[in-house]
């Protein structure tokens, strides 16, 4: 990125101030203007990308690149999360909602993001049937106008700063028949544990059953739809669907509550009181759900990438994949292996890792690193990965507030510690692990948060440069000479 500091006369200086809260006019990308005696100095970044057609990125021997040059991609960015309550009552994912949407605050981030260097950020649809939400009701056969009008504002504004956008689902849905009870055209291919909703399988049914699965791939398809209508220049602005976020099912629901001693799925019985055959059960439902999703979007549009994110199995209390009984827990999530996940036809796999560090200090964010990278069997998951050519990439990171609790500390010293932890961590994972891409949480909302600690990139400077510099190996200070 070059960054340059122009001086210019206070006489045009409001001039000059209107058209850099727009990034327009005489300099583009203008991201600071600050006064300074009789003059002002207007920090600028590369000129923003016209409007218009952008090259895809696609993936080559396990590599993202840009498919008209060949030049490697590297996905580093944010996620941007607003979670807001809806009309009815319900919160969720509200990032594009009417009620919540902010265009201008947008296009800020999306300054931000380029003047820092950043080339991709990472969002969530809402699950919410509601006047506000993704579709208006139960009852609605499309989805909300002035919802998909919001997405594809994002996807402009994205565009014009040349930053890319990875796509993602919370685990809930609408329970719209319009996108549930429409038949694809890979529905014979494909069969599920579960083909109508079971109420005693819980929060279990959005993996085991056909339905929410179906729901998630046409609304997939309807937004690819809208893109295309809309604006088909927009769609290489999209650089994956994210299947779902975290993708995890609960053992204290059935199938794996002891409800079953054995099911059949796929051809194949499962012993479900026994490690080894849960996990080959687990393995084989999230790769059809996997194939399944990705077969139906590839027929709409094969050049779409697709993937799925998880947490790791130290994350909730397991060591390794395969490793079930006996274990007491608090947290009963079980996520999908990585290792597994690559068989499927997924374009590359998302892990999430966040900064761990005992109190004490007697083992720092390196070692919890390594600890939480080993119970995804990461030595193993690299080398298929790159036999298979499906890139690895951080789509979560970041810090959370218990792991800076000292006596005595400030907030502000709270915040530096974190950014130093942070650092270590983001460096390990590129240096030591060889992720493709890393994206921070989160860039932050309009709203102050509610709590006196956070991290959010928008409103901690200490932290956006010390999680740029690991991962970019530069410092970017705004708006300084």
């Amino acid at each position: 990125m070059t960054v340059r500091t122009i001086i210019i006369p206070d006489s045009l200086g409001h001039l000059f101030a209107a058209l850099a809260v727009f990034g327009c006019a005489f300099f583009p990308g203008a991201s600071s203007v600050a006064q300074s005696g009789t003059q002002r100095q207007v920090t600028t970044a590369l000129p923003l990308a016209e409007p218009g057609p952008v090259t895809p990125v696609i993936l080559k021997e396990g590599r993202f690149v840009n498919a008209r040059t060949g030049a490697l991609f590297t996905p580093f960015g944010v996620n941007y999360c607003v979670v807001g309550e809806f009309k009815t009552g319900k919160r969720g994912h509200a990032t594009f909602s009417p009620s919540h949407y902010d265009r201008d605050f947008v296009g800020a981030m999306m300054r931000d993001l380029r003047d820092w260097g950043c080339n991709t950020v990472r969002v969530f649809h809402a699950y919410v049937a509601a006047a506000d939400g993704i579709v208006t009701s139960r009852e609605a056969t499309e989805l909300a106008p002035g919802y998909v009008a919001n997405f594809l504002d994002f996807l402009a504004q994205a565009r014009a700063h040349d930053i890319r956008v990875i796509v993602s689902f919370d685990v809930w849905g609408t329970g719209c028949p319009w996108l549930a009870e429409r038949a694809l055209p890979v529905d014979p291919e494909y069969e599920f544990p579960l083909e109508t909703w079971d109420e005693n399988y819980k929060r279990n049914n959005f993996q085991l059953c056909r339905t929410p699965a179906r729901e998630r791939a046409n609304t997939i398809i309807e937004f690819i739809r809208a893109i295309r209508q809309h604006d088909p220049t927009l769609a290489p602005t999209i650089l994956a669907w994210e299947l779902e976020n975290e993708l995890n099912l609960h053992d204290d629901y059935p199938p794996f509550d002891g409800s079953l001693q054995t099911t059949a799925f796929g051809g194949r019985t499962f012993d479900l009181g026994d490690d080894a055959g849960r996990q080959a059960y687990l393995d084989a439902v999230f790769v059809n759900w996997c194939d399944y999703l990705r077969a139906a979007i590839r027929q709409e549009d094969p050049d779409a990438l697709v993937s799925a994110s998880v947490f790791t199995f130290a994350a909730v209390g397991l060591e390794r994949p395969g490793f079930f009984m006996g274990v007491t827990r608090r947290d009963r999530r079980i996520p999908a292996r990585p290792l597994a996940l690559l068989d499927s036809g997924i374009d590359f796999v998302d892990i999430h890792s966040y900064v761990w560090r005992d109190l004490d200090s007697t083992r720092d964010e390196l070692w919890h690193l390594r600890r939480n990278m080993e119970s995804v069997e990461f030595d193993a998951l690299s080398a298929k990965a790159a036999r298979l050519g499906k890139p690895i990439i951080v789509g979560e990171t970041g810090v959370h507030n218990t792991y800076t609790n000292r006596p005595g500390l400030s907030i502000p010293d709270r915040v530096k510690l974190g950014a130093d932890y942070l650092h270590n961590h983001v460096r390990a994972l590129r240096e030591t692990y060889g992720v493709a891409g890393m994206l921070f949480w989160t860039y932050g909302t309009k709203a102050l948060p509610e709590h006196g600690l956070y991290y959010d990139l928008n409103r901690q400077p200490v932290v956006r440069d010390s999680f740029v510099d690991a991962w970019l190996g530069q410092t970017v200070r705004q708006g300084e000479p």
